[in-house]
């Protein structure tokens, strides 16, 4: 019963991540199941889909053709669509009733790619794991299709990738131009958003860049894949405020003076009693925006005591001894009203939990979790209502 929900809704599964991968490329995206699946992302997880032409099906799984496997519909249905839309790539997505019943997703791709020459994708999703985990699975899919090791590139020296951009971490009001803007006012060039603002062709010159910047967890889990694929290093982090922390560190590494992968903000130990100030701070949410609040937070005040939660998948290494993983409601519960914090930043409707009245609550509002509800109030992470929003919870 630890994952049951009862104040917070369910946090986006994988097919949603690998959709939001996919969303804006060109191809036909297939969510195999009986409408409810799609349904959530198209209504629940993707703020782009109004007044979008991207090709997004569900399959109308049967209970009959469940029970009996029957793919051949499928398959049929699947070969006359893209036969009609003739799409760049065709994915075909999982849910949790093919997910019982054994689908082979990669063999009923096999099979439309052959009838319809069209490069196919089978995600073995399961709607039981995080949407960080679809969103790099979908990317290291189409990288290896259509980036493959194999093929030589030219490096471009002073040219960056932004990986793990998507509305289900950054909403769609603003951020991705925001981020992108940054770097190219400041002379850094970007070949591939990924996968905001991206096409197919950015896509296959991506393994050019010199350096990859990864702003998310799935962010990370595709820069490790391109390090290993394309010797790119990468630098975890997202830019907040005046974005100057995260500037440098691209700059250190575009100019040799540092070549090692890592992240912007450096690990800390706890705030003893004799440092520490009366500020306990919680920043709940995806890793790598949390670890970057909580170093830009540090910049501001350097007493505060600083932990993070991480509501989903979270890579060992770039946590801190004291952070905790929170990834049900009632972990979360738990955690919200047993730190005796005095301030706690997270999704607004993680506010719901916290009992203590006397807790400085600071809303930021996070599509994964939030879905619709607070989608438009989504904050910008660079200008200086970020800045002002960073000092309000150091200083408040």
């Amino acid at each position: 019963m630890n994952n049951l929900c009862l104040v917070l809704p369910p946090f986006a599964p994988d097919y949603s991540g690998v959709a939001s991968s996919l969303f804006e490329l060109g191809g036909m995206i297939v969510i195999h199941d009986a409408s409810g699946c799609t349904g959530n992302y198209l209504g629940y997880d993707e703020p782009r889909w109004m007044n979008s032409k991207s090709i997004v099906f569900c399959s109308g799984l049967r209970h009959m053709d469940a029970v009996l496997g029957n793919d051949k519909k499928l398959v049929k249905r699947m070969i006359e669509a893209a036969e009609s839309l003739q799409p760049a790539f065709i994915a075909l997505l999982g849910s949790p009733v093919p997910m019982v019943i054994g689908t082979d997703y990669d063999g009923i791709a096999s099979e439309v790619e052959e009838a319809t020459g069209i490069p196919s994708f089978g995600f073995d999703t399961k709607g039981t794991v995080f949407y960080d985990r679809g969103v790099s699975m979908g990317t290291i899919a189409l990288l290896k299709r259509f980036a493959p090791a194999s093929k030589r590139c030219e490096k471009q020296n002073n040219a960056i990738n932004l990986l793990g951009l998507t509305p289900l971490d950054f909403g769609n009001s603003g951020n991705a131009e925001a981020v992108r803007a940054l770097f190219e006012k400041n002379g850094i060039e970007i070949l591939a958003s990924l996968s905001m603002g991206l096409s197919l062709e950015d896509l296959k010159r991506s393994p050019s860049a010199a350096l990859n910047v990864a702003l998310s967890y799935a962010g990370i889990e595709i820069a490790k894949y391109m390090e290993r694929a394309y010797h790119i290093p990468y630098i975890a982090g997202v830019p907040l405020g005046d974005g100057k922390a995260m500037l440098t560190a691209v700059r250190r590494f575009l100019s040799g003076e540092k070549n090692d992968s890592g992240s912007v903000w450096e690990t800390a130990p706890k705030a003893n009693a004799a440092q520490a100030s009366y500020k306990r701070i919680l920043i709940a949410g995806e890793q790598v925006t949390a670890c970057s609040i909580r170093s830009e937070l540090r910049r501001i005040s350097r007493t505060a005591d600083i932990e993070a939660a991480y509501l989903f998948n979270s890579f060992s290494e770039y946590a801190e001894a004291y952070d905790h993983k929170a990834v049900c409601e009632r972990e979360l519960m738990d955690l919200v009203n047993g730190g005796s914090y005095t301030d706690i930043v997270a999704d607004p409707l993680v506010g719901e939990l916290i009992k203590d009245s006397s807790v400085r609550f600071h809303g930021l509002p996070h599509v994964a979790v939030s879905s619709k509800v607070c989608w438009d109030d989504t904050k910008c992470v660079i200008g200086d209502d970020m800045t002002r929003f960073l000092f309000e919870i150091a200083e408040g």
